[in-house]
């Protein structure tokens, strides 16, 4: 009975540090149980999950995020990184540092194979696919058919949040080839409202490279005007269409250039920073890139940590 309840309680905190990752994929909270409910799961099927059939459907995301990561070179290293970041499988989570030391790497390499993996997660057909492993996962372990589940517009993602972008490379018009390169762009911006006065500190990280840029004393209104500057120059400096992730120290409202997902103009009376949304829009159709916003907090320390 010990051997039993000692499972279970791993089990829980699997699931504690799979939502955790549903976080840093999604940029918001985002819940397990809420998940497959999206879907077409019933309430009924996810208490199953939870209290009759919780160790078994962690297994079964195991095999799945184990067979996910096989397909990329470093696989399995990423996968060990996820395991003792977040606690997952009987694993305790972990520090960067602890994990470093035992590897011996640098925390902040440990950071970069972190992001890299939670990076891997977010790539798919129509939604992310941490969401499909998690599907198919419950799925096994309910003896549902997982096609029927995943079929036609279950598989579209639609936020909760107007302001948060899901913009998927085949719902772009004119879109680019699949498999574009990566590039995150770390943005802080801040505005003195007193000297009408702003900066920006931006890192581009694209593969193992990295290209800091600072900028003061500029003209704006806010700190999203700021941040926009940040996006400008970022996307300027990008040589072919990229998928480019964005986390900014707020929230910067993109979603006037989307509907339902598709790049679209706006009408200059009704949007906030008209003329910065309106040259991203210009170099987003121009170059193909695609873009998504995650929203993070103290972002100078993250590009810091990032920058070593």
């Amino acid at each position: 009975m010990e051997e039993v309840i000692e499972i279970h309680y791993d089990a829980k905190k699997t699931i504690i540090g799979l939502q955790e990752i549903l976080a840093d994929v999604y940029g918001r909270r985002r819940l397990i149980g809420d998940l497959l409910i999206s879907v077409g799961l019933s309430v009924e099927n996810v208490n199953i999950l939870k209290k009759e059939a919780l160790f078994d459907f962690c297994e079964n995301i195991k095999f799945a995020l184990e067979c996910r990561f096989l397909v990329f070179q470093n696989g399995h290293r990423l996968h060990n990184i996820l395991k003792r970041r977040y606690g997952l499988f009987g694993n305790e989570a972990e520090t960067a540092e602890a994990i470093g030391n035992s590897l011996q790497i640098t925390p902040e390499k440990v950071h970069q194979l972190q992001n890299k993996a939670i990076k891997q997660l977010k790539t798919g057909v129509k939604i992310n696919s941490i969401k499909i492993l998690i599907v198919l996962a419950a799925c096994k372990t309910l003896k549902l058919d997982a096609t029927e589940i995943l079929h036609g517009s279950m598989l579209e993602e639609t936020p909760d949040n107007s302001n948060e972008i899901n913009l998927q490379p085949d719902e772009i018009p004119n879109k680019p080839k699949p498999g574009l390169p990566q590039a995150d762009f770390y943005i802080q911006g801040s505005f003195d409202n007193s000297s009408k006065r702003g900066s920006y500190e931006l890192l581009i990280v694209f593969g193992e490279h990295n290209k800091h840029i600072e900028k003061s004393d500029l003209t704006g209104n806010s700190d999203v005007s700021m941040i926009l500057e940040g996006v400008i120059t970022g996307l300027e400096m990008l040589k072919k269409p990229c998928e480019v992730m964005v986390f900014s120290n707020t929230l910067f409202g993109l979603s006037h250039l989307y509907r339902k997902g598709r790049l679209c103009d706006f009408v200059k009376e009704s949007v906030a920073n008209y003329e910065l949304k309106s040259r991203i829009l210009t170099i987003l159709k121009e170059q193909g890139h695609t873009l998504d916003n995650v929203v993070e907090s103290d972002m100078r320390k993250i590009i810091k940590g990032l920058r070593g």
